[in-house]
């Protein structure tokens, strides 16, 4: 895998890909429960995946259920991807977007990593998680596609609720 070296960390609080600070703070933002929107390429058609997703402070990990899935392989063959993460609440008028350009690649399982996404989703006690989880840390049919970004926008386009 030609992982990125480590010095290409974005800072999230730093300015956005066309010159504008983050309306919000984007490390915070990462690390609430929402749902990303992982687009990829596949032969002629773009492809959207909706993933939970965990930040480790540098790239973004999202879970592929087993090897034999298409999703690690079509990553692997066009690396190029785009995340977006919204959150939205229309009786409030909340409309927060982050949005990345950057890199996914297949990556190797590791436990720990699986346990701090799920955790994010289902809660720290793995005793309450769904049965569908439950062992999925430890299963070695899992793999990684980890997402590290070159460039971020991060804007507050909320609006007054109606009401």
């Amino acid at each position: 895998m030609n992982d990125m070296p480590a010095d290409t960390s974005l800072d999230l609080s730093g300015v956005t890909h066309d010159n504008r600070l983050p309306a919000f703070d984007v490390v915070a933002f990462l690390k609430r429960p929402l749902v990303a929107h992982l687009a990829t390429w596949k032969a002629d058609t773009a492809c959207d995946s909706p993933l939970w997703f965990y930040h480790d402070g540098r790239d973004l990990w999202f879970i592929s259920a087993n090897r034999s899935d298409t999703f690690p392989d079509k990553v692997e063959r066009a690396p190029n991807a785009a995340v977006g993460i919204v959150d939205f609440d229309r009786p409030t008028g909340r409309f927060l977007h982050v949005g990345f350009r950057g890199i996914a690649r297949p990556h190797p399982w590791d436990a720990d990593t699986a346990i701090a996404l799920l955790s994010k989703y289902l809660g720290p006690d793995r005793s309450k998680w769904d049965p569908r989880f439950a062992d999925a840390p430890e299963s070695p049919s899992n793999v990684f596609v980890r997402f590290t970004p070159r460039t971020f926008v991060a804007r507050d386009q909320s609006f007054r609720a109606p009401g």
